[in-house]
């Protein structure tokens, strides 16, 4: 008994791989040109204060931040786009903590979590520390959705 195996079937096969490989690739590659522009976008608008602080003073800080915030929003809104759908709530997540504290939308654009606010008897320099190592942190977070292409 011989087996007859239908070459229609197997041309229809071949031709959802093919057409599965194509969509896979050309989704990567926009990942990749979305990443190293969602990438490049952050850094240049940081560039004073990420990774190495050359500025930090205090109430000015917060005010550069704000000015920068729409040239984040719309990097982070581009970017989104490009990420797998189960990847975009933590993205989501990240940019909240980078731009407030308390995580609820009325206060996006605050950074007042990024005040040195030493309280009395506190120590300035610590208190600085701590708040360009959470910056630090909070901006690494957005950037690691971005791969280093």
């Amino acid at each position: 008994m011989e087996i007859v195996t239908p070459t229609w079937a197997i041309t229809v096969l071949v031709c959802l791989f093919g057409g599965l490989f194509a969509f896979a690739v050309a989704r990567y590659n926009a990942y990749r040109t979305a990443s190293a522009k969602f990438r490049s976008s952050v850094l240049d608008a940081l560039s004073d204060f990420y990774p190495t602080f050359t500025r930090w003073d205090g109430a000015a800080f917060g005010e550069e931040l704000k000015n920068k915030f729409p040239i984040l929003q719309a990097a982070v809104t581009d970017f989104e786009a490009s990420l797998l759908w189960c990847k975009k709530g933590d993205l989501r997540k990240a940019w909240v903590r980078y731009c407030n504290a308390t995580g609820r939308d009325c206060d996006m654009n605050t950074y007042l979590h990024y005040f040195d606010s030493y309280g009395p008897g506190g120590n300035q320099a610590e208190a600085t520390a701590k708040a360009q190592a959470l910056f630090h942190s909070n901006v690494a977070a957005l950037l690691a959705f971005a791969s280093k292409t």
